[in-house]
Formats: structure tokens, C-alpha cells, sequence
């Protein structure tokens, strides 16, 4: 970037959707204005050639996840990474908005803005999946904080809240049937996980990637998408797995109601062979303790 330029501040839009809009490139330099929704990250992964990266936020705040250290960046606070040797995640707590200035680096911009326009496709599609979502991170996070010393949270937060990006390439009649899926049908179905995996691979990488893809897979190997058996499942995608079968299990249905908490919990302690117990455990102990909220099982 040479001689003198000035970059004015663009406006806010009142667009909800997370976006990322390129202000400036040059042969090695890149500027973007990134909008991001609560719990909503980008990653940040080091190069060869030693880059330079500076974030400005704006507006909000961020979290910044580096080898298992975090540091909260406020708004108008300036993140100057250096020699970064480890992947980034920079999460968003809350609405935020920010500039991300870098040098000898690939933001992947054209990578991120896919995927958030992707994820714009789930507004007129199936309202439970939506809120699904959201309430499957809550509990993994929720779990998580038991298991620390046993999972990356940064990489479980995103892979939580993505972890069903692939059931938007699922016919919307097959996604909504209210009785019996075919066996045909539930083929497709089960098509979703490797969608996951291939639309997070190129903005998340290959762990987040995978673990999102792996929330199926059943300790017993009978699960999907690749049969993985025990410790060959992530141990973040076994709390996923968790979450999400209490989730859709206490939620009511177009086919029916929703099972109380105690009768969901009965069902993961029954199926021992292919959920985690201690996990499971965990997650009994959350919900009579009451750090399960009740609000977080509503539809969204």
C-alpha cells in the first residue's frame, strides 16, 4: 500500500446476518470490515512468511483463543498478533463489529462471506433447527466446563453452533416429514455430516471441521458419518453428540411432544454403548442442579 490513502468508516447496516465486506487489497495486503452475531468467529491461521495482523474493533467485543490462552478485546481496543505460531479463533460476544488490517496473510474473505451466505438460507427453513442450534451450543459449553483439561472450548463453541450447517442441502420435505423417515430417507439425512465437514473445511480447517461432521458417531461404531469407535471420536464431538440428542429429544415436534428432562437423561444412560457416560453424568448433575435452563429447551 503505497503513498497516502484514506479508508473512511463504513455505516452499520441493519442486516442481522454475519458479513465480512473487503475494503482494501494490494498484492500482499488485505482490509475487511467483519459484522458478526453473538458466538459467531472467524479463524486465523499461521502462514510461512511472517504476517502481520491488527484488529480494531469497533463495536462489541471479542474473544481471542490462542493456544489455549484467551484474551478479551473491548471496543476501540487495538489486537496486534505477532510471530502467531498457533491457530486463532477470534469469537464474538455479542453483536460486533470490526476492521481486520493484514500483511502477508490470507484472510480468505471470498471463503468466509460463502459461508455466511450459506448459513443465510436457514432463515426461511425449519424454525426448530434454527433454535437447535443455539441450544445445542448452550449445553456443550455447559458440559464443556467440566471437561476442560479434555477439550479445546474454542474449537467446541464453533463446531457446537455449526454443527447441523448441513442439513440446509436436505430436501425441506424430508427435513419436516412429520412421520417415519424410509430408509432412502434417512440416507439422505445422514448426507448432512459430510456437507458439514466440506462447507467448514476451508474457513475452520480440519479440527473444527471434523468435529462438527463427527456429533453421530455412536461409541459402538454404529454411528455416521465414518463408524468411528471410542477414542477415535473427538471428545468434543461426544459432548455435541449429547447435547444434541437432549436437545432434540426434550423438544417438541412436528410428530410429537417433547420428553421431560428426566425421561431424555434416562434414555443416554440406557444407551451407554454409544454415549459417554461421564458426559452423560455430567449432564444429570446440570440439570438437578439447575444450570440447565429451562429456556434453552423453548423453540427459537
Amino acid at each position: 500500500m503505497q503513498g497516502m490513502q484514506i479508508f473512511r468508516t463504513l455505516e452499520f447496516t441493519n442486516e442481522k446476518a454475519p458479513h465480512v465486506r473487503e475494503v482494501m487489497r494490494s498484492e500482499k495486503e488485505q482490509i475487511a470490515l467483519y459484522t458478526l452475531n453473538d458466538g459467531i468467529s472467524i479463524r486465523l491461521e499461521p502462514e510461512e512468511e511472517e504476517p502481520v495482523i491488527l484488529l480494531f474493533v469497533i463495536e462489541g467485543s471479542l474473544h481471542c483463543f490462542e493456544a489455549g490462552k484467551e484474551q478479551v478485546v473491548m471496543s476501540q481496543d487495538v489486537l496486534c498478533l505477532n510471530q502467531i505460531k498457533n491457530c486463532c479463533l477470534i469469537t464474538s460476544k455479542g453483536r460486533s463489529c470490526f476492521y481486520l488490517y493484514t500483511k502477508n496473510y490470507s484472510q480468505k474473505i471470498e471463503e468466509i462471506q460463502a459461508l455466511f451466505e450459506y448459513s443465510k438460507r436457514a432463515n426461511p427453513r425449519d424454525r426448530y433447527t434454527l433454535g437447535h442450534s443455539r441450544r445445542v451450543h448452550n449445553y456443550s459449553m455447559c458440559l464443556a466446563k467440566e471437561f476442560k483439561s479434555k477439550c479445546q472450548l474454542a474449537e467446541l463453541s464453533v463446531s457446537a453452533l455449526l454443527h447441523d450447517i448441513g442439513k440446509l442441502e436436505l430436501p425441506i420435505d424430508i427435513l419436516l416429514k412429520p412421520g417415519k423417515l424410509t430408509d432412502g430417507e434417512y440416507d439422505i439425512i445422514k448426507t448432512h455430516s459430510m456437507v458439514t465437514y466440506e462447507k467448514l473445511l476451508p474457513v475452520y480447517g480440519e479440527d473444527i471441521a471434523y468435529i462438527a461432521s463427527s456429533h453421530h458417531e455412536k461409541l459402538d461404531g454404529s454411528g455416521y458419518p465414518r463408524g468411528l469407535k471410542g477414542n477415535e471420536i473427538p471428545f468434543e464431538a461426544k459432548i455435541i453428540a449429547v447435547a444434541d440428542v437432549f436437545d432434540a429429544l426434550t423438544s417438541k415436534r412436528s410428530y410429537r411432544e417433547p420428553m421431560k428432562y428426566e425421561e431424555a437423561i434416562q434414555f443416554l444412560e440406557c444407551n451407554s454403548k454409544q454415549f459417554e457416560g461421564e458426559i452423560v453424568c455430567v449432564l444429570r448433575q446440570k440439570v438437578e442442579d439447575g444450570s440447565i435452563f429451562k429456556k434453552w429447551t423453548s423453540p427459537s
